[in-house]
């Protein structure tokens, strides 16, 4: 029997009422009245009844509650005085924080990973007896900015495949600057999303390194099961996007300290959620000056691009004269054709 918000009610006071030891055994028209008068509207005593019996009964409920009534005080209390279904009931903040996980994996159902995490928190719910489509939590609250790579899902979920069962994979890639096309072996060790787009990072048999490959690009795969995987035990996901931004990071592994002026009108904006965790605060007399212990690259520049003029780079002075160009480059007027 699926558990509306006002049936949790209904329980509570039931629960609560047998474990009063100032007011034991509470007949039938005890309870309803405090109920009368708890939830604000009339109930029937058939009602009660049938909460009782469920609360002793109901396999899905799964209170299976010592409810007796004793002939010699006209009332009812629990034949096991330890008992309570506050043991078992999940709290609203944990409820709330399974719903939004709910609500998370069900926007990335239609892989495989994302239907078996749904399917394995629906089972959760069930067990509970918790009605999604009653109480406060019937309604999406959340709204994740991007969705699965509905694209892509034959080799997404491919990919969580072969990194689950370690099997190396061959992959057809698309190279977007050189227009061609190459096939590569790697040994997938991670998938990640950045601004909506998903990249498997692993070890590049042809680069010999690892490297980052975008779903996007990928036209083809294949698994290899028989073939050797290259099982890095120095590569740590965590410790690889450390210093990044994005999802590349510099070939030479050398980070740069990037120390950055910031227009008082973003400034709230910058401080409320930060570009990186190396951020540090210099100064906040004045303009907002920063830190960033980062790679420089493509990613770290197209984000300091899109913020124009609110920000001033004030080292290295080689990527503040590199951003000076772009936004020289960007703002040439384009010819438009036949001009």
């Amino acid at each position: 029997m699926p558990l509306n918000k006002e049936a949790l009610l209904r329980y509570k006071i039931i629960n609560r009422m047998l474990l009063n030891k100032r007011r034991p055994y509470p007949t039938m028209e005890d309870i309803r009245q405090e109920m009368e008068e708890r939830l604000g509207h009339p109930f029937a005593i058939s009602t009660i009844q049938k909460d009782i019996k469920a609360m002793k009964e109901d396999e899905e409920l799964g209170f299976f509650a010592p409810i007796a009534f004793s002939r010699s005080y006209n009332g009812y209390y629990y034949k096991d005085p330890e008992y309570s279904i506050d043991h078992l009931l999940i709290a609203d903040e944990e409820l709330e924080a399974l719903d939004a996980a709910l609500t998370f994996m069900r926007s990335v159902r239609d892989t495989s990973l994302g239907k078996n995490y749904v399917k394995a928190l629906e089972k959760i719910y069930k067990h509970l007896a918790i009605d999604k489509q009653a109480g406060p939590y019937a309604h999406s609250f959340i709204i994740p900015e991007t969705n699965a790579p509905t694209n892509h899902l034959p080799i997404f979920d491919k990919l969580v495949q072969a990194i689950e069962k370690a099997h190396p994979v061959q992959i057809l890639h698309f190279s977007y600057q050189r227009k061609t096309s190459s096939e590569v072996i790697v040994h997938p060790y991670v998938l990640k999303e950045y601004r909506g787009f998903w990249y498997l990072v692993g070890y590049s048999e042809k680069h010999k390194e690892v490297r980052t490959f975008g779903l996007d690009r990928i036209l083809r795969i294949k698994q290899l099961p028989r073939h050797p995987f290259h099982a890095s035990v120095r590569f740590d996901p965590q410790e690889y996007f450390k210093h990044c931004i994005g999802i590349t990071r510099s070939n030479q592994g050398k980070k740069e300290r990037i120390h950055l002026r910031f227009d008082p009108d973003i400034e709230p904006y910058i401080l409320s959620k930060p570009l990186h965790c190396s951020q540090q605060v210099i100064s906040k007399r004045g303009p907002l000056e920063i830190t960033l212990d980062v790679y420089v690259t493509i990613e770290l520049e197209s984000l300091l691009l899109s913020y124009g003029h609110l920000v001033t780079i004030l080292s290295p002075e080689w990527l503040a004269e590199s951003i000076r160009k772009k936004h020289l480059m960007a703002s040439i007027p384009v010819k438009s054709e036949g001009r």
